[in-house]
């Protein structure tokens, strides 16, 4: 009996054996696993909880912002993660928290499995080794190295607790008892942190849509629409309290995420790296993009990210294992369809729908995944990774094929020897087949590090600070969210994780246009080197603090990195103080005119400007003013040059820049002549003569013509001679390279790409930086993606200007500005590049490129309005912010005309009048209905003969995610009390 009873678990005990030798060859002493996207709770439990708890606003993410992800979804994650601290030093704790999600994922697998193969009843022992076979895959395959080789949390939570979704989903549809729906719903609670990443909750509604609609076929009655309704209606409550939130931000504010920068320049690039494993070679084997990704090692070398795995998967030995299981798999597909037994057919149908999802470059595969790109915006965005979505999905439907097919074709042998033999040797199969990870290959090098002690004397710092302050992180010299640290670190960051205070990093741009506004602004102003400038901007944003770190070193050149270039900024501003140095972390105290208390202000005098902009090189409205409302007492139609909110026309020797203005426009401002057209004398660089715009205001529209001036400061490429500064990644000029060719009568050069990127380099040396200047390029796309253009500058050594230019079928010009940079900088190299990624021909012409200077100031100095001598004043309020959601003013004597919120703007954002407890503010407050933006970035509302003796400020939306904990509790509690009557009745 003995026994029996421990040849039952015995599979359970080798799976815990495989993780934990795991744990064992892969843990590197003294060291965190920390890197690449990554969450670290531990660095300060309650703050992170609580920002769970409240998480609707994300306080802590730059300016303030509206939660693009399932923060919430994390609180679970936080609640095991405290618990395991309570026995493990905090370096073990993420160490630990991975291989449990290792060991519950192929624990999940092994019992999904014997469900399916059993059917219920009492699985035999070959059953129970075909079981083992499933669990042992699930771990032991390449989507889940790629998972786990860089892990992050939301991928590691999806991996444990997908197979055990699925086994309480068909337990609940088989059984229909409360009991068996009360352990779906606690399974699917248990695996909210899976959902930090919520495209991932979809995946799960499509497998658990796919297990339902094979239930339904087979049931064919109303009470099968029933359980299956029970189940999605139960998904939904159980998550609701993230998932709400996350609604509300995809129906009000998701089209912030396409548009930000990042994902402009990345999306379709990511989108066509998948592609390239998009093909049966790849997908069989379960292998993705990683494979290609290069990065730094840590020589500082660019190389493959796996470059030592990329090689073992190539490897006879290797491909030769996989393609055998492979067809075991297959054999499984086979044998599942034939069986007709409904739950091997839910298997079969999950196989058909994650390989649909991977084979994005094979048809009839791809079609589909097309269709979806094409008819659904929002899936464009989210599956830009297919991989990282649904490969572990793939890997649990191969999993369970492969049991499937391993008992099917022992079934088939005649002796009973023979057939636990064939099984044993299938086991051993797959622990060998990824062995190197029992070498200490499990994670990538750069994952694991010991984080300097001086980072945890920065958190004790900030713990001791006012913390409803604001603090911008340097260096900040590229939007992409990325950084690499000298001792070992790479990824999108962690210190907010021990901060409390809101941190400017470009980690939160996706989900804000106003966080990338202010690195527009800041990213002008310091290398530019314009120290008022700066100063204006952490005034602006009501910056704090300045935390330099000196760790971080750039991926292109240490130059770039701009932190002695910053420091005699801040040395000639005076704006800031060196209050606190540890090791290469430097933190300064910001010196802000604007008087402010727990992120709020009263302003009176606020002037208005318009019109509204989302992103400028500097504000020069804020320079005139200071702080000013949103409005049109000055306008200022040439506000931004990288918006570009107005038109731009061309003749043979004019330029001509239009934009609209007001009806009610006062009358216009124009600047004094401004010397930014020079014509040097061709004789005599020294004598130079300036040429200056021609305003013109008529029927509401102001038009500017100013001359293109040829000569010293600029140039007009000529794509013949150009040809030879052309470079190609591939030598091979029938796949990839540039042709003069005739379109309508113009001569321009085609451009063809494949697998490659082919481009030219066209360097301007007399170009001064003291000049602003337009940039014109024709530009047609045939295939592929468009062109790249990028603008390097020397003296910094980084692109000011990093765009795609349109993807458009005839030939047209864009426009684009670079307004003035250092005044001793000289020189500008144009970079062209016709980029392809993978196998995906790529073909692009290139028509007329030109480069004249600009009139940027004088354009930027244009407003309607009179200047108003009146001087913008600032108070501090008497606040209260008890969390990140909630603000109480007391007003005591105080009327003040004007308060501001110094957080993101969001109409979600709400002011009342009440002398009542503050959360029944909404319901019996009296409500401010003057809500504006201040600064172009933040919330302001006017306040006349306020009644009560208190303002609430509260983000309403919150309570959706108060809405969302209710539900739970009451579905769970409801649940309970059902079983729990049935069980006594």
């Amino acid at each position: 009996m003995i026994n029996k009873k421990a040849s039952l678990y015995f599979p359970q005990l080798i799976i815990f054996a495989l993780v934990t030798a795991l744990y064992i060859t892969n843990f590197k002493s003294g060291a965190y696993l920390t890197g690449w996207d990554n969450l670290h709770p531990e660095f300060n439990f309650w703050m992170n909880i609580k920002r769970s708890i409240f998480a609707v606003w994300q306080e802590y993410q730059g300016v303030g912002l509206l939660g693009g992800m399932g923060h919430a979804a994390g609180l679970l994650h936080q609640i095991y993660i405290f618990i395991l601290s309570l026995i493990l030093p905090q370096n073990l704790l993420r160490y630990t928290w991975t291989f449990l999600c290792l060991l519950v994922g192929g624990l999940g697998a092994y019992q999904l499995s014997i469900t399916t193969l059993s059917a219920g009843k009492e699985a035999s022992f070959p059953k129970r080794l075909a079981a083992t076979t499933a669990g042992i895959f699930y771990i032991f395959n390449l989507s889940t190295l790629q998972v786990f080789y860089i892990p992050f949390e939301t991928f590691t939570a999806h991996f444990a607790f997908l197979p055990w979704i699925v086994w309480s989903a068909l337990r609940f549809l088989s059984v229909k008892s409360w009991k068996s729906l009360l352990v779906f719903m606690l399974v699917s609670l248990a695996a909210t942190p899976s959902y930090y990443v919520p495209t991932l909750f979809l995946v799960t509604l499509l497998a658990l849509g796919l297990l339902s609609l094979v239930h339904i076929v087979y049931q064919k009655n109303l009470q099968a629409l029933l359980n299956v309704a029970t189940i999605f209606v139960s998904t939904v409550l159980v998550n609701s309290f993230w998932l709400l939130p996350f609604l509300y931000f995809t129906f009000t504010n998701a089209s912030v995420v396409p548009a930000a920068k990042i994902n402009q320049m990345s999306s379709q690039t990511v989108f066509l790296e998948n592609k390239n494993f998009g093909n049966i070679q790849n997908v069989a084997l379960l292998r993705g993009l990683w494979f290609d990704r290069t990065d730094i090692n840590l020589s500082g070398n660019t190389g493959y990210l796996m470059a030592n795995w990329r090689d073992y998967s190539y490897s006879l030995p290797f491909q030769a294992a996989g393609w055998i299981t492979f067809g075991l798999i297959i054999f499984g597909l086979y044998s599942a369809l034939k069986s007709r037994n409904r739950l091997q057919i839910t298997a079969a149908a999950l196989f058909i729908f994650a390989f649909t999802m991977l084979m994005v470059s094979t048809p009839p595969f791809s079609w589909i995944v097309t269709l979806f790109r094409n008819s659904l915006p929002f899936f464009t965005e989210a599956f830009r990774f297919p991989f990282t979505k649904f490969s572990i999905l793939a890997s649990l439907a191969y999993s369970l094929l492969l049991g499937v097919g391993g008992l099917s074709l022992v079934q088939l042998a005649s002796r009973k020897l023979f057939k636990r033999l064939s099984l044993g040797a299938i086991l051993f199969l797959l622990i060998t087949y990824l062995f190197p990870v029992y070498t200490g290959k499990l994670f990538w090098v750069r994952e694991q590090s010991k984080i300097p002690q001086e980072y945890f004397q920065v958190f004790d710092f900030f713990k001791n600070q006012d913390q409803n302050t604001r603090i911008a992180n340097f260096p900040q010299y590229t939007f992409w969210s990325w950084n690499y640290y000298w001792w070992g670190y790479e990824g999108s960051g962690f210190l907010w994780y021990g901060i409390n205070q809101p941190i400017l990093d470009r980690a939160f741009d996706p989900w804000s246009n106003y966080n990338e506004g202010y690195y527009s602004e800041l990213n002008y102003a310091l290398y530019s080197k314009k120290p008022q400038t700066l100063s204006q901007v952490l005034e602006k944003y009501q910056v704090n603090w300045l935390l330099v770190d000196k760790n971080v070193f750039s991926s292109i050149n240490q130059k770039t990195l701009y932190t002695d270039e910053l420091k005699g900024l801040l040395e000639k501003s005076g704006k800031a103080t060196l209050v606190q140095q540890y090791g290469n972390i430097d933190i300064y105290k910001v010196n802000l005119d604007t008087q402010i208390n727990n992120f709020v202000f009263a302003a009176d005098n606020l002037p208005s400007a318009g019109p509204k902009h989302v992103y400028a090189f500097e504000d020069k409205t804020f320079s005139h003013n200071s702080h000013y409302s949103s409005g049109e007492n000055y306008y200022y139609p040439f506000r931004s040059f990288r918006d570009q909110s107005f038109e731009i026309s061309e003749s043979t020797d004019t330029y001509t820049i239009s934009a609209n203005v007001p009806a009610n426009a006062a009358s216009p401002v124009f600047p004094d002549e401004s010397q930014e057209l020079p014509l040097p004398d061709p004789k005599d660089l020294r004598n130079v003569a300036y040429l200056g715009p021609r305003p013109r205001v008529s029927n509401n529209k102001l038009e500017v013509n100013f001359p293109k001036v040829s000569g010293y400061f600029s140039a007009s490429i000529d794509l013949e001679t150009t040809q030879q500064n052309k470079y190609c990644t591939d030598k091979d000029p029938d796949k990839s390279g540039a042709k003069a060719v005739t379109i309508d009568g113009k001569n321009v050069l085609e451009m063809k790409s494949k697998g490659a990127v082919c481009g030219l380099s066209v360097w301007l040396p007399n170009l001064q930086h003291n000049f602003a200047y337009i940039i014109s390029l024709e530009s047609k796309n045939s295939k592929g993606q468009p062109l790249f253009f990028w603008l390097e500058n020397p003296i910094s050594r980084k692109a000011d200007i990093e765009v795609y230019l349109p993807k458009t079928n005839n030939l047209k010009t864009t426009y684009l500005i670079q307004p003035p940079m250092e005044d001793d900088g000289v020189g500008y190299t144009l970079h062209i590049e016709n980029r392809s990624t993978g196998n995906d021909l790529t073909i692009n012409d290139l028509g007329s490129v030109n480069v004249y200077t600009f009139p940027y100031k004088y354009l930027a100095g244009i407003h309607f309005g009179d200047e108003q001598n009146n001087q913008v004043q600032t108070q501090a309020l008497e606040t209260k912010h008890p969390n990140q959601a909630t603000y109480v003013v007391n007003l005591k004597d105080q009327l003040p005309k004007t308060i501001v919120l110094s957080q993101g703007f969001n109409s979600g954002w709400q002011m009342y009048e009440t002398s009542a407890p503050l959360y029944l503010a909404p319901f019996i407050g009296k409500k401010v209905t003057s809500h504006f933006l201040v600064n172009n970035w933040e919330n302001g509302w006017r306040v006349d003969n306020p009644t009560g003796s208190k303002l609430v400020i509260i983000y309403l939306p919150q309570y959706l995610e108060f809405a969302g904990f209710v539900f739970l509790l009451l579905t769970i509690a409801a649940t309970t009390i059902l079983d729990v009557r049935r069980k006594t009745h």
